[in-house]
């Protein structure tokens, strides 16, 4: 089932900043809000520190050695990836591709595995 919400710019860019905080969509975030109102248990949204994941894999990135390659979900602890929501996923895996971009002389796309998941390589030298 689907329902549709209008909100004005204003509201819209409330709700998508929110969202972000925790690492979701703006669609996400609505949802989330709606169930916790309803009283429903909510512990697939839990509070994430999303600065602090950014830092662990921003820290774990630049331990790469050349030409070692890697996923984003390398890059934190299997026990932390797989406890995320796929819109917090999505939002650290944005930040490794910001990261990535910044620094082409450092990393680069080393292939595209199944599902489009990027593999990153650390360029040698």
């Amino acid at each position: 089932m689907r329902i549709y919400s209008s909100y004005s710019e204003a509201e819209f860019e409330k709700v998508r900043e929110k969202g972000m905080a925790y690492g979701m969509s703006p669609t996400m975030f609505q949802r989330y809000c709606v169930l916790l109102h309803l009283g429903y248990k909510a512990d697939e949204f839990k509070n994430i520190n999303l600065q602090e994941l950014k830092d662990m894999m921003e820290a774990n990135l630049y331990a790469k050695k050349p030409n070692e390659t890697f996923i984003v979900s390398a890059l934190l602890p299997p026990e932390i990836w797989s406890s995320l929501n796929r819109s917090q996923k999505i939002t650290l895996s944005l930040y490794l591709k910001e990261l990535i971009d910044s620094e082409p002389e450092k990393f680069e796309v080393a292939a595209v595995l199944h599902n489009k998941i990027k593999q990153y390589r650390r360029k040698g030298g």
